[in-house]
This record gives C-alpha cells, sequence and structure tokens, in this order.
C-alpha cells in the first residue's frame, strides 16, 4: 500500500495550490537559484507545456493528508 497519491491537475488548480511559488522554492532549496528563463519555461507556461498537449501531464503529490508535498511533470511522446 502506497502512502502517496497523485491527482492530475488542471489549470484551474494552479493558484489553489500555488504550483509555480512551490515549484520554485524547491528548485530554490535544492539548488540554490531561481528562476532562470532558459530552463524553466515549463514552469512559466505549464498551461501549454502540460495541461494542453494531450499526452502531457502535472500531477500533484500528496502524502497522506498534505497537500503541497511535491509535482511530478510528465511529457508524453
Amino acid at each position: 500500500m502506497s502512502n502517496f497519491s497523485l491527482t492530475a491537475l488542471k489549470s484551474k488548480d494552479f493558484p489553489f495550490y500555488n504550483v509555480q511559488k512551490f515549484i520554485f522554492n524547491m528548485i530554490r532549496e535544492e539548488y540554490g537559484y531561481g528562476f532562470i528563463p532558459k530552463y524553466h519555461q515549463d514552469i512559466i507556461d505549464m498551461e501549454n507545456y502540460y495541461i494542453k498537449p494531450k499526452n502531457n501531464n502535472l500531477f500533484l503529490v500528496k502524502q497522506y493528508n498534505r497537500i503541497n508535498y511535491g509535482y511530478w511533470g510528465y511529457k508524453g511522446l
């Protein structure tokens, strides 16, 4: 039995879960830098990178009842 759950996000969910803020905070904590336009266009434009393309998705990862545990972006072939 897994302690994690995945929920596919829609554009309307981004503000509620503070997706961009959470991801940029994790990048800052883990790697010591913030937004770099060359590398982070998918975070700025999540709608066109993860939601609109048919085979892509962005998931909210929760552990137990913790809302912002993590996010997982998937780009299909």
